[in-house]
């Protein structure tokens, strides 16, 4: 039977560890104060005189030279051991010794640039300013841009019989719709 006075056992353990870790955590955090103490060589100057000596400067840059160096090198080995040595290739002999009818690759989309496109353009060119059939079953012909334009100045545009009053009526989509819901709008 377990004394009464002592207590449970896992108390008495996690008392001691929150102690240890107390003393740890003051430990790790006390700073010691040091005395500054002045050199008198240092008053007579009027600066620190032992802060940092040349000498551990220009060592520390020498030793990350010789680093640099030597992790260049291990580089280059490691480049040699793996990859091989570079392939001998023949110098070049320029673009003058290429041959004259040397084409890209496949697939070739303009085989002379900029001819595609002026065709196009002459075709389209010829449409406008040519008559011609659009569908001969029913009738419909294609006329010269001008032609056309004169005859919408004289005719003017087709108005639908149906919906005379209407004709004014404007249908667009809402501000906050996205387009979704058409609102009308009178002119």
């Amino acid at each position: 039977m377990a004394d009464s006075r002592r207590g449970p056992r896992w108390l008495v353990w996690l008392l001691l560890a929150l102690g240890a870790l107390t003393r740890l955590v003051r430990f790790l955090t006390h700073r010691r104060t040091r005395l500054a103490r002045v050199d008198a060589t240092a008053l007579t100057a009027g600066y620190e005189t032992n802060d940092m000596s040349v000498g551990s400067v220009v060592g520390l840059g020498v030793g990350l030279l010789m680093t640099l160096v030597v992790i260049v090198l291990a580089m280059s080995w490691l480049q040699l051991r793996l990859a091989g040595p570079p392939a001998q290739t023949e110098p070049s002999q320029g673009v003058a010794n290429l041959p004259a009818e040397a084409l890209p690759a496949e697939p070739r989309l303009e085989t002379t640039p900029g001819e595609t496109i002026a065709r196009v353009r002459a075709t389209e060119q010829q449409r406008l300013h040519s008559f011609g059939w659009v569908n001969r079953e029913t009738g419909t012909v294609r006329i010269p841009i001008e032609q056309a334009m004169d005859l919408i100045v004289q005719r003017g545009l087709p108005v639908d019989a149906s919906g005379a009053e209407d004709a004014r009526e404007v249908t667009l989509p809402s501000d906050s719709s996205s387009g979704r819901v058409e609102q009308r709008v009178w002119p």
